[in-house]
């Protein structure tokens, strides 16, 4: 089964690879101000993820986007902004960690009611229970993290990526 891509309205801020757009002229929202965050191949179809790289790619998404930042899903994201960037102390280390857990939570409430109402999801995509989240402080402030979840199919996942 092939599961499908929420439609997450996304509000754009018209700039595309470093540049900035004049609203009209922005080739992301194309002048509305929103976007859909999807993708097409060459033949016009939709790409869709699946399996384990549909949930890492889900992981990622609500911990890189920022919490309050869409409009359209106000609550999905992440608050990581209150730690990245600030000094990189024990505290903010347990800080960080609370927000990707409750970010995770928030992903796996999501996901559940997704598939209790359509059944588009396998269980390879959605999210069990973390296993761990490992956060190295790198530099003054940004942090490498290893989150390990296991799906509700019980195979384990792992993601890494710095912010």
């Amino acid at each position: 089964m092939m599961s499908r891509d929420a439609q997450f309205f996304n509000a754009c801020n018209h700039i595309v690879d470093n540049k900035y757009y004049d609203l009209y002229a922005c080739p992301r929202c194309y002048g509305k101000s929103y976007y859909i965050d999807i993708c097409f191949n060459n033949s016009g179809e939709a790409v869709l993820a699946q399996g384990s790289i549909k949930l890492q790619q889900e992981i990622l998404k609500i911990i890189i986007d920022k919490k309050y930042d869409n409009p359209f899903h106000p609550d999905w994201g992440c608050e990581k902004d209150l730690v990245v960037g600030t000094k990189n102390l024990q505290l903010s280390k347990v800080k960080l960690e609370k927000i990707i857990r409750d970010a995770l939570d928030y992903l796996k409430n999501v996901q559940i009611n997704e598939y209790e109402k359509y059944r588009t999801f396998t269980q390879e995509e959605i999210l069990g229970q973390i296993d761990f989240i490992q956060i190295i402080p790198l530099q003054l402030d940004n942090y490498y993290i290893n989150v390990s979840i296991l799906n509700t199919a019980s195979q384990l996942v792992t993601q890494t990526f710095i912010i």
